[in-house]
C-alpha cells in the first residue's frame, strides 16, 4: 500500500527504498481516507466550512490584482449561469477553488478539491441549496469577493461563513 502511495519503491534484489514524500503521497492518503459513505456526509460539510473559513481569511490578506480579476471573471460566468438557468455547479465550485488558490495553502486547496466533489454528488447539498435563492447566492459570493478585494480577512471569514451556513 505504501508503494501504491508513492511513500516507497520496491526495487527487485536490491529491497526497498523510501521514494515520494509531500502532496502526491498526501493526495493518495487523502482519497483512500476520505471515500466517504452516506452518514459521513455532515463530517464533510464542516470540515469544508473551516477549510474555505480558513481559505477566505488568507486569500483576504494575500490577494494580488491578477487573483481578484481572475475570481471576478469567474463571479461573472456564474452569474450568467443562474440567469440562464443553468446549474452553474462548476462555475460555483471554480468561485470556492480559486478562493483556495488564492490563500496561498496547497494543502488546503488540494483537501478542498478532494472533499468538495462528494458534496457536489450529494444529493442532501442540491437540496440545501434550493433553500436559497439564486439572487440570495449572487449577493453571498459578491459579499465574499468584496471583502477579499478590500483585503478586510475578519468580515471575508464572517461573509464566508454565512454563505456556507445552509450548505
Amino acid at each position: 500500500k505504501l508503494e501504491f502511495y508513492g511513500l516507497v519503491k520496491t526495487h527487485p534484489q536490491s529491497g526497498t527504498k523510501v521514494q515520494g514524500k509531500g502532496i502526491i503521497a498526501l493526495e493518495g492518503f487523502a482519497v483512500d481516507i476520505l471515500d466517504f459513505e452516506k452518514e459521513d456526509f455532515e463530517s464533510i460539510i464542516e470540515t469544508r466550512n473551516l477549510l474555505e473559513i480558513k481559505c477566505v481569511g488568507l486569500a483576504a490578506s494575500k490577494r494580488t490584482k491578477k487573483d481578484i480579476e481572475l475570481l471576478e471573471k469567474t463571479q461573472k460566468y456564474f452569474e450568467e449561469k443562474l440567469s440562464e438557468n443553468d446549474s452553474a455547479e462548476q462555475e460555483d465550485r471554480m468561485f470556492h477553488l480559486q478562493i483556495a488558490e488564492i490563500s496561498g495553502n496547497t494543502i488546503l486547496k488540494l483537501l478542498l478539491k478532494i472533499i468538495t466533489p462528494n458534496i457536489f454528488r450529494n444529493s442532501s447539498w442540491r437540496n440545501r441549496m434550493n433553500n436559497k435563492s439564486k439572487e440570495q447566492i449572487i449577493e453571498e459570493h459578491r459579499e465574499i469577493l468584496s471583502f477579499i478585494v478590500s483585503k478586510n480577512s475578519k468580515a471575508a471569514k464572517l461573509a464566508m461563513k454565512n454563505h456556507l451556513k445552509d450548505h
